[in-house]
């Protein structure tokens, strides 16, 4: 069990991106236990993050919830290739419902699992390696909170595996974000479904395993990000391939959504920023329509008839706010959703969109906060989009 927290306990608060500098410098607490970590934008839902240390201050774990049978079965059945086979896969089940009927420890059932020849320490390491090197990708990203230590001197025992120094785990995380970056120029989102094209696939000079790998995984009609799960691989591994795919020009990239997906337009006098945008929404399944010139908006907006419009603040000619200004103005415009789009980041700009009925967005500012603005920006077009539907 998770020792109650003392008045004394080791605690600490982060700022908007410097988490991983708190985690290096962590104070040394030779106890293996839990750093759980909150975060101000999570807080009303009342969710958390679990790192597992161990005595030598090891990271072995890390999960929305403290380490348990429950976790180790969900982790092993995302990494390892042969749980989704029968008959490991209802061998599994059943060590699950076994684990809640006798009240099994971790421990025990990777004892049971080793036994059974599912998995060996090696295997364990890497898929817990893998899990905390995507859950660091995430979170480091998702600004401030405040952290706490949880002592647990079961934790090492339990988990069997000695861990893995922070440092080169944060190392590995950088180098995988660049990654990242380099991949998403040519699969922009892990929603999209891949279709292959047969002729090129046919006179392509790829091995003829991987034409049959590709072939079989495709067939599935699953996006790129459902492959990750059912072939039990790293989501960048799948996706750094599909991008292969897609330079060798075998295979195309659709979005998953097979409902008729409403337009999105996008109103600002830089090149750049429509371009990024536009391919921001693309990924996400929508229609984009892009204007660089803020005085011919009304016209394009009655032929596009979008379901939303992103429109910049500070544009020559004629501001976003008076653009708002016409459309709140013209009867038949005047119910489409507008938000106001902006790299300035001014209470002043908040407030006077939202006395304008407009939502607001803040433009990232650099390549660290693009990923952070992707989610803000999709689940604002699901919202608008689900609306327009009912």
């Amino acid at each position: 069990m998770i020792q109650q927290v003392p008045a004394h306990q080791e605690t600490f608060a982060f700022g908007q991106k410097d988490l991983s500098q708190k985690l290096l410098r962590l104070p040394y607490t030779q106890l293996s236990g839990y750093w759980k970590i909150s975060f101000d934008r999570l807080a009303q839902k009342d969710y958390h993050w679990y790192i597992g240390l161990s005595a030598s201050q090891h990271v072995c774990y890390a999960g929305v919830q403290p380490f348990s049978c429950t976790a180790l079965l969900k982790n092993i059945t995302r990494y390892l290739p042969q749980a989704r086979r029968e008959p490991t896969r209802s061998f599994l089940s059943e060590l699950h419902k076994a684990s809640k009927e006798k009240a099994l420890v971790p421990a025990d059932m990777i004892e049971e699992l080793i036994q059974m020849n599912i998995l060996d320490g090696k295997q364990l390491a890497e898929i817990m390696r893998l899990k905390i090197l995507t859950d660091l990708e995430f979170y480091l990203s998702l600004g401030a909170g405040e952290a706490v230590f949880i002592p647990d001197e079961s934790l090492e025992r339990q988990i069997s595996i000695p861990g893995f120094p922070l440092d080169p785990l944060l190392k590995q995380v950088q180098q995988r974000l660049i990654q990242w970056q380099s991949v998403k120029q040519i699969v922009p989102s892990m929603n999209m479904t891949p279709v292959i094209d047969a002729d090129r696939l046919a006179q392509s000079d790829l091995p003829e395993s991987q034409r049959q790998w590709l072939k079989n995984v495709v067939r599935s009609g699953k996006n790129i990000g459902e492959i990750s799960n059912l072939v039990a691989k790293d989501a960048l591994e799948i996706a750094t391939a599909f991008a292969k795919f897609m330079q060798a020009g075998v295979i195309r990239l659709e979005s998953a959504n097979q409902s008729e997906p409403g337009t999105v337009m996008i109103i600002d006098d830089s090149p750049m920023v429509l371009k990024q945008f536009q391919r921001l929404v693309t990924a996400l399944g929508h229609p984009v329509v892009v204007n660089q010139e803020a005085e011919k908006s009304i016209p394009m907006i009655h032929q596009a008839k979008p379901a939303i419009i992103f429109i910049d603040i500070n544009m020559p000619g004629i501001s976003g706010f008076e653009l708002v200004k016409q459309i709140r103005q013209t009867p038949e415009l005047a119910s489409i959703q507008l938000v106001i789009l902006t790299g300035e980041q001014k209470l002043s700009n908040k407030w006077r969109a939202q006395w304008s009925g407009c939502d607001f967005l803040t433009k990232p500012l650099s390549m660290n906060e693009v990923n952070q603005f992707q989610v803000a920006l999709q689940e604002k077009l699901a919202t608008v989009m689900t609306t327009t539907t009912i």
